[in-house]
Formats: structure tokens, C-alpha cells, sequence
């Protein structure tokens, strides 16, 4: 059980807000990454 307006509930949002990018940028088929080369990859992580 988490109370509103607590540290733990803000936590679990944070939580839940990296997930939704997390899949956003690396999960199924419509990945962000998907169309990215190895050359892009590395100019962006470079």
C-alpha cells in the first residue's frame, strides 16, 4: 500500500514513466531504434 503524496508513490511514477520509454524506445516492432544503422548508434552513444 502506497499513501498520495508520498515519496513512494512518486517513486512508482518515476518507475512507471521509464518503463513507457524504456518500451517506447526499444520494445516491438515500431522501436525507435529499429531503423537506426550501426553507424547511427554509434554517432549517438560516440
Amino acid at each position: 500500500m502506497v499513501c498520495r503524496g508520498t515519496v513512494e508513490e512518486r517513486v512508482l511514477e518515476l518507475q512507471a514513466q521509464k518503463r513507457a520509454l524504456c518500451d517506447a524506445v526499444f520494445g516491438g516492432e515500431r522501436s525507435l531504434l529499429q531503423g537506426l544503422s550501426r553507424g547511427d548508434l554509434e554517432l549517438l552513444l560516440g
